[in-house]
């Protein structure tokens, strides 16, 4: 949820550089924690802008999510 409270998907597969290719790890990028309002990954290691995710993600009605869980 963002600052606005909307709801929104991002795909990581935008994230192309290097740095960001450990979140090709489901088991690393499922677990993303909120620092400051910031998602980061790997104990803060790798960071993703609130406001590059806004720009990039869409959307979505959550009954139209289906869980691959």
């Amino acid at each position: 949820r963002f600052s606005n409270n909307e709801e929104r998907l991002f795909d990581t597969t935008v994230l192309t550089e290097a740095v960001f290719e450990p979140l090709k790890d489901l088991d690393i990028v499922s677990h993303p924690v909120l620092e400051h309002g910031v998602v980061t990954w790997l104990d803060s290691s790798i960071d993703c802008s609130p406001e590059y995710m806004y720009e990039n993600s869409f959307e979505y009605n959550k009954k139209d999510i289906i869980s691959v869980a």
